[in-house]
């Protein structure tokens, strides 16, 4: 599966681009969201491998939940070496709204 792919791949499994999903194609980038808003993401990690992690981990929100107030850390919490994985992964972990306790990696 390619970036180009995931669109279609998303649309079967019922989920709606822009309210449940956004697709930066260009960085190879899928963002998820609950509610309106965001979740995580799936990103190329390197030329083979795809990750899941979460931006501003940690990071203050203001109160209209429109800005940071402070920027938080960005958590990798899974690598794999096929798109699709990574994928069906961050969806387990969408329907569930919950993403592992512990990070791989931290930024």
């Amino acid at each position: 599966m390619t970036f180009s792919e995931i669109e279609k791949y998303l649309l079967r499994k019922g989920l709606k681009n822009q309210i449940d999903y956004s697709i930066a194609v260009n960085i190879e980038v899928v963002e998820f969201n609950i509610n309106g808003y965001y979740f995580c993401s799936v990103g190329k990690y390197t030329d083979n491998y795809f990750g899941l992690f979460e931006q501003h981990h940690g990071a203050q929100i203001s109160e209209d939940r429109k800005e940071y107030i402070t920027d938080g850390e960005l958590w990798q919490y899974k690598v794999y070496g096929s798109l699709k994985r990574a994928l069906n992964f961050a969806l387990k972990c969408k329907v569930n709204n919950k993403l592992p306790n512990k990070a791989l990696r931290i930024w």
